[in-house]
């Protein structure tokens, strides 16, 4: 009999921890900050913390139209995993504002799943995950 695959953990993006979720697969929901569509990463941020996100995954295939729009509130989902982001945090264009942000060194969440929700509320979606733990 196959396995099911384990279920995301739904978790507000200042709550990543790369210490408790590596290698988890996990949900989470914040704004796209920066885009490199050639090599297929985002970052995407809420408050002052961020994320690199990989979505070749999920693009795989697609047009550059499927690519999220900066600014654009966006949920993913998907394994968090090690990697040397400082390199290739150094090259992406970054959103006006967006300057300052902490992204979360030495991961990156590989996306399996991406879907823009601009009519999420961030902030009730990350005081109700909170709310939960």
């Amino acid at each position: 009999m196959s396995r099911l695959p384990d279920p995301a953990q739904n978790i507000a993006l200042p709550s990543i921890d790369a210490s408790k979720h590596l290698r988890k697969k996990i949900r989470t929901a914040g704004r796209v900050v920066a885009w490199d569509p050639s090599r297929t990463l985002a970052v995407m941020a809420y408050d002052k913390h961020a994320l690199l996100v990989d979505l070749s995954l999920c693009l795989a295939g697609s047009l550059a139209s499927a690519c999220p729009p900066l600014k654009s509130s966006v949920m993913v989902m998907g394994d968090l995993e090690p990697r040397s982001v400082e390199k290739e945090q150094k090259y992406l264009p970054v959103v006006v504002g967006a300057e300052g942000l902490q992204v979360e060194a030495g991961v990156v969440l590989s996306a399996i799943l991406m879907s823009r929700c601009d009519e999420l509320d961030l902030a009730e979606w990350g005081m109700a995950i909170q709310e939960r733990e």
